[in-house]
């Protein structure tokens, strides 16, 4: 009883404290350093206009970024309901924390049939399409630090890294080309031992059976495509807002800002990467030579129309699923303890 408690409290820790902790560090780095009087100013320069124009483009966006996962997932559920249940993960994130949407997604796709390795099979697209995203998030912010840090050090560390996130995509790509036989060398593993033949290697094969899209060409590359599109769209909505902010700015700042703020909503922290993807951008900025207020209004206005857009949306999408945000944080914690004990 006393180990089970102690479990629990470290799972609590782990869960809720340690990303809390981090957020409240950046936001109080944040808020100490910024002249509020400078702030509020940067804020006024900011136009209707400019938020709906913004606002329709990050639309746009997200239609394709939707797309793109409705690929992934081989056109196996409509459209809308890919969207709508794309934005109920993305209210999960935004309500708790360790990125836990992205669970309860698969569960409320992958869980209609009532079946576990449904759950994995989804889940698996999932996994595809962030690492698509952080793929992308690399390559632009690394293709653009060199504008920044010009030294022959800085280039090469870019290399090595964006050369890391490609080889996790070459990886993905040879489980799914070699499926069956890592399925078949995962079969001959389990007759040795029993509950691995019983539990884990269905899951197993379920979790890699969800990467085989990537062994078709016309699929990862029009995926991939969408996904870079809806990134497109997201400089150009942001662009906007730079520009009402910053009148000289050139376009490479905005590449560089986004893929800096996606890397570091990465990190561990509280619910929707608040603070640290304010911190993230404004440390960004500072590269730039870029005022901190200015910086900060920036990373607040991006925020809090990409919070708010995706929580009213989720909210749609939990109703026409007949979902509840609780229910699906408390089978989203399991779930994602049996993703952890399958790898």
């Amino acid at each position: 009883m006393f180990r089970e408690g102690k479990w629990s409290l470290i799972n609590t820790l782990m869960r809720w404290i340690i990303p809390l902790a981090i957020s409240g560090l950046a936001i109080w780095f944040l808020l100490s350093t910024v002249d509020l009087n400078s702030l509020v100013e940067a804020f006024q320069t900011i136009r209707i206009e400019i938020l709906i124009w913004s606002s329709l483009i990050s639309l746009c966006a997200l239609l394709f970024r939707v797309w793109c996962w409705y690929l992934l997932l081989q056109k196996q559920f409509s459209y809308k309901r890919v969207f709508f249940v794309m934005n109920a993960g993305y209210l999960l994130n935004n309500v708790f924390p360790l990125r836990l949407g992205e669970v309860g997604r698969a569960i409320i796709l992958g869980g209609s049939g009532g079946s576990g390795p449904g759950i994995l099979k989804v889940f698996s697209s999932i996994v595809i399409e962030r690492v698509f995203d952080v793929a992308l998030a690399a390559a632009f912010f690394l293709g653009t630090l060199s504008l920044v840090l010009v030294e022959d050090s800085t280039r090469f560390l870019a290399l090595i890294l964006l050369g890391l996130a490609l080889v996790v995509l070459l990886v993905l790509f040879l489980i799914a080309h070699y499926h069956d036989r890592i399925n078949q060398w995962l079969l001959s593993r389990s007759d040795r031992r029993h509950c691995l033949a019983n539990w884990a290697a269905p899951k197993l094969d379920a979790l890699l059976k969800g990467f085989t899209v990537l062994a078709n060409p016309l699929l990862f590359f029009g995926s991939f495509s969408l996904l870079g599109i809806s990134w497109l769209l997201a400089f150009l909505q942001q662009f906007i807002i730079l520009r009402a902010l910053i009148q000289d700015a050139p376009f490479w700042w905005v590449i560089f800002i986004l893929g800096a703020g996606a890397l570091g909503a990465a990190l561990p922290s509280a619910p929707a990467g608040l603070g640290v993807f304010e911190a993230s951008v404004v440390g960004a900025f500072l590269l730039l030579n870029v005022d901190h207020a200015t910086a900060l209004a920036y990373a607040l206005i991006v925020h809090s129309m990409q919070f708010t857009y995706s929580s009213a949306l989720g909210v749609i999408g939990l109703i026409t699923e007949g979902q509840s945000v609780s229910d699906l944080y408390e089978r989203a914690k399991m779930q994602k303890q049996d993703v952890k004990e399958v790898q």
